[in-house]
């Protein structure tokens, strides 16, 4: 089933397009009706649904717009296995689930994160459990409404230290940082909380729009699936990214990350992948395929930072193949700068490149350059990179 966002959040995309916010020459846009790119909704299985429990029946018998429901929503989880959420704004400072625990959203639920000047929030945490899925969750952030921007960790869906995760159908738009994180950090955290190796997490069909610093960060974890998210407008607080891969500490592991059919609009960077704190004098392994990513308008649709020279450092095994992407009026080329003979191997097979704005590069003509020219103009090392076109 098919669900046009344009129908459902008209009047939010309208605001968004007048709300002034601008960085690398980057501003708000609204996704075009012609790229055929909407909202898909999952269908719940009946046998959760018939299991659940509505959080109506914890409600206070008046509600008003301007309350926080947080406390009744929260008791609601708390106390069944399978929850669902009814058609209906729900506002909320932020909901922590549990391990073996369903979350349902009905069509036309949303929950509205009440706005707040704080640098770290989570809208749905998942941190220190396994065994979980949610379908079709909509949450609205509050990065149009605060007062100062200052932070970076207002997530839609945090899920830290969790396993056998399953979200299907998410809508996540106006979150301070990033619309959805897998990660190990303990930050901000309770200390009674032990974290297990993010593991088994997939995401399906994800739509995420105007997140502070990216769409969806993979900091940690093995065994990832991200299949055909719509990431758009992504430019405020750096990496800037559509979707991030970037591991924070070398004791953490990456690897069996598969990120398919990515459709990015207008955000600084398409993917990063960026193993600077990855590499160690250990042994380390990752292996992520991307497959059939389209990026539209992003100033770099694929950038790989970097690695600090350091004799200690032993070289990344394993290989990070791209598939058939395929990058459209962007401002330049990929970037990959000195990887130090450190990082995995790089495949890149079937790139298309076309309409980009670069039209001059030190001194060259840019446009009359060949593909291949063109494609590499910044690619700054050519070690352990394998280009098939």
């Amino acid at each position: 089933m098919k669900v046009k966002v344009k129908n459902i959040f008209l009047i939010s995309f309208i605001f968004g397009i007048m709300f002034s916010c601008h960085s690398q020459g980057i501003s708000y846009k609204k996704l075009p009706d012609k790229y055929g790119k909407y909202f898909k909704r999952e269908q719940i299985p009946k046998e959760l649904l018939n299991h659940s429990i509505s959080i109506i029946k914890y409600l206070p018998k008046e509600v008003t717009e301007e309350m926080d429901l947080t406390p009744f929503i929260q008791k609601a989880i708390n106390e069944n296995n399978v929850v669902i959420i009814p058609k209906g704004t729900y506002r909320v400072t932020g909901l922590k689930l549990k391990s073996n625990f369903s979350l349902l959203f009905e069509e036309g639920a949303e929950l509205e994160l009440i706005a707040n000047n704080k640098e770290r929030y989570e809208i749905l945490s998942l941190a220190g459990i396994k065994n979980v899925k949610i379908y079709n969750p909509v949450l609205i952030g509050d990065i149009r409404k605060r007062n100062s921007l200052k932070g970076e960790w207002g997530f839609g869906i945090d899920i830290r230290g969790s396993r056998e995760i399953d979200i299907y159908s998410p809508f996540i738009k106006d979150c301070l940082g990033d619309g959805i994180i897998i990660s190990k950090s303990s930050k901000g955290l309770p200390n009674n909380i032990q974290l297990l190796e993010p593991h088994n997490i997939f995401i399906s069909n994800a739509f995420i729009d105007y997140s502070g610093r990216n769409g969806i960060s993979i900091i940690a974890g093995q065994n990832i699936k991200i299949s055909s998210p719509i990431i758009l407008n992504t430019f405020q607080k750096s990496p800037k990214s559509a979707i991030d891969i970037e591991p924070d500490h070398a004791n953490h592991i990456l690897n069996h990350i598969l990120i398919d059919s990515l459709f990015s609009f207008n955000n600084v960077d398409g993917i990063m992948i960026n193993l600077r704190r990855y590499v160690d004098e250990k042994n380390k392994e990752t292996n992520i395929v991307i497959n059939n990513h389209t990026d539209i308008g992003a100033v770099y649709p694929l950038n790989f930072p970097g690695l600090h020279q350091n004799k200690k450092h032993k070289k990344i095994r394993g290989e990070i193949v791209i598939n058939n992407p395929h990058w459209i009026d962007n401002e330049h080329p990929m970037v990959r700068n000195n990887s130090n003979g450190l990082a995995p191997r790089i495949r890149i097979n079937n790139p298309k490149m076309e309409g980009l704005k670069l039209k001059r590069w030190k001194n060259k003509d840019v446009e009359s350059l060949d593909f291949l020219k063109k494609f590499e103009l910044h690619i700054k090392d050519k070690s352990d990179i394998i280009l098939k076109y």
